[in-house]
């Protein structure tokens, strides 16, 4: 073993835990000012990898394709996103459950379903920002307004996609890993979340937010088969 290679195996046993230390230390006194508490002993993560690009990128514009085909006003308006999905190769990077979707006639799967894509484009938001969408995932509140018309109708349609980097990506997961152990323990009604935030709606959005960062860690994980435990 060279002595060049002795130091930097020393630098990364050495300064590996630490860097891990140093995010998950920021991200509890993040959430301790916002009224978040989470469990002490939640174990840092810090040995992640980013899966390839075109894979986050697939999912993000196919389930872009679900909340447009969803929401269209019309059967007319919503056919070129089913085309997305079944003959531009999206169908792919999206679950069991949602293809579903796609077989209703496009009216009933609207009045369905056209309350519940929010949660969907809460995991979009996560996924967009791993893809360089500029405004970080929110702790609180729902996505919705103009900044979710940006990401679904501009953003998410882009192919310049610059994606953040490893250790942001890894920083930002634990910051939702431990606020979503706040989400779960208040869930089961103990005080962990900030004053007036609701477990189910808002811990919803983080519960969301949270699954996709962590799929985009979890290479070679299917988007139902991530682990979300807390």
């Amino acid at each position: 073993m060279t002595r060049k290679f002795t130091v930097f195996f020393l630098l990364f046993l050495f300064l590996g835990p630490l860097a891990a230390e140093s995010f998950r230390e920021a991200n509890l006194k993040r959430l301790g000012t916002l009224g978040f508490r989470v469990a002490p002993s939640l174990p840092v993560r810090s040995d992640r990898t980013l899966r390839p690009k075109d894979e986050i990128v697939a999912r993000l514009q196919a389930l872009r394709s679900y909340v447009l085909w969803v929401a269209a006003p019309s059967a007319d308006k919503a056919e070129p996103f089913r085309k997305k999905i079944f003959q531009g190769g999206q169908k792919k990077w999206l679950t069991a459950k949602e293809l579903e979707v796609f077989q209703l006639e496009q009216p009933e799967a609207r009045e369905k379903y056209i309350d519940q894509i929010g949660w969907e484009m809460e995991n979009m938001w996560a996924l967009g920002w791993v893809l360089g969408f500029e405004t970080e995932p929110a702790l609180s509140g729902q996505f919705q307004g103009d900044l979710a018309r940006e990401l679904v109708f501009k953003f998410s349609a882009r192919n310049d996609f610059q994606m953040r980097s490893l250790s942001e990506v890894i920083a930002e997961e634990d910051l939702f890993y431990c606020a979503h152990n706040a989400v779960r323990s208040a869930q089961l009604g103990k005080e962990t979340l900030p004053e007036g935030m609701d477990p189910l709606g808002e811990g919803g959005c983080i519960h969301e937010r949270r699954h996709g960062l962590t799929w985009c860690l979890s290479p070679g994980v299917s988007w139902d088969d991530t682990d979300l435990s807390t």
